[in-house]
């Protein structure tokens, strides 16, 4: 008897060379020129919008279907495939031949079988740690996994306040704003902190710094070269643009970005749009229906 199969609609945005290279042609015919007479709001702004446009333009999402039931094993190779059949074969058949040396067959087949996979598994295991940028995360990811902690990631949330079951999507995200929002003003409250006795102790335990402090003004070639030091990953932002688009136009934009932190710098204004984040609420353990149960993790713009 054969499992049903589901079938899962994915969307997702391509991001490859030819779309990298027209999306840094857009943009090298459209960046305006801005000057310091404009704050920094309006500068990142019109920046973000030109680059969020071009963006949307570019690469455009597409769908495709995929069997979400899941196949033998990721490590399992086409000769452990036809061992597994070969394998069945051999049970459907014991159930008929009752001869002790065909018995005595399956029974060391079976075993054979199983240090096979033990081994290819093994194998997979170890390349998937070798090869994986962060080796601890990779680790520890492997651990959950086989030993049943993997937390599945969840979109469709279920609260329970008061007793009461919110489902809809509009009343569990201002559950989760409320609660994360009061979380720090709680706890602060609860540890009864005194101004007072904070700055009597700064002054009791901590020397006092006579040197001056002051922001250097940022230029562009000091943008590109800490952006470099950002892994380019595909992971999209809160606007849906990930690091690889922005590597791709980081050197024509940097001058621009230069001249919105040093605006930044000099009125003390950050932009409006570089405050939003996407809290996504990441479920911790226990019941999921208590919002206590979920840790925020905040997703924010790649142009910040």
């Amino acid at each position: 008897m054969h499992k049903k199969q589901v079938i899962e609609k994915i969307v997702f945005v391509p991001i490859n060379a030819k779309r990298l290279e027209r999306f840094r042609s857009n943009m090298v015919k459209n960046l305006p020129s801005l000057s310091y007479k404009n704050s920094a709001d309006y500068l990142y702004r019109e920046l973000f919008t030109l680059i969020n446009n071009e963006f949307n333009k570019t690469f455009t999402s597409k769908t495709f279907s995929r069997n979400s039931r899941k196949a033998f094993n990721e490590w399992a190779t086409v000769g452990i495939h036809k061992s597994r059949r070969r394998l069945y074969d051999l049970y459907h058949e014991r159930s008929y031949n009752l001869s002790d040396a065909f018995k005595e067959y399956v029974k060391n087949y079976s075993k054979m079988f199983k240090r096979v996979c033990s081994t290819a598994k093994s194998l997979h295991i170890s390349n998937k740690i070798k090869t994986a940028k962060n080796k601890i995360k990779m680790t520890w990811s492997i651990i959950n996994s086989e030993i049943g902690k993997e937390k599945p990631r969840n979109s469709n949330y279920q609260l329970k306040i008061n007793n009461e079951l919110t489902k809809s999507n509009q009343e569990v995200a201002a559950v989760f704003e409320k609660y994360f929002t009061d979380v720090p003003i709680l706890t602060t409250e609860s540890l009864n902190a005194s101004p007072t006795v904070a700055e009597s102790l700064l002054k009791q335990y901590v020397n006092t710094c006579l040197k001056e402090f002051r922001f250097e003004k940022v230029l562009p070639h000091n943008i590109v070269k800490y952006f470099k030091t950002i892994d380019v990953k595909k992971t999209a932002d809160l606007w849906g643009i990930s690091v690889t688009v922005i590597a791709s136009i980081i050197d024509l934009f940097a001058p621009h970005l230069a001249i919105i932190v040093n605006t930044c710098i000099y009125s003390g204004v950050f932009p409006d749009l570089m405050k939003y984040s996407k809290v996504i609420p990441l479920f911790k353990s226990g019941s999921t229906l208590d919002p206590a149960n979920y840790r925020p993790i905040s997703v924010l713009p790649k142009t910040q």
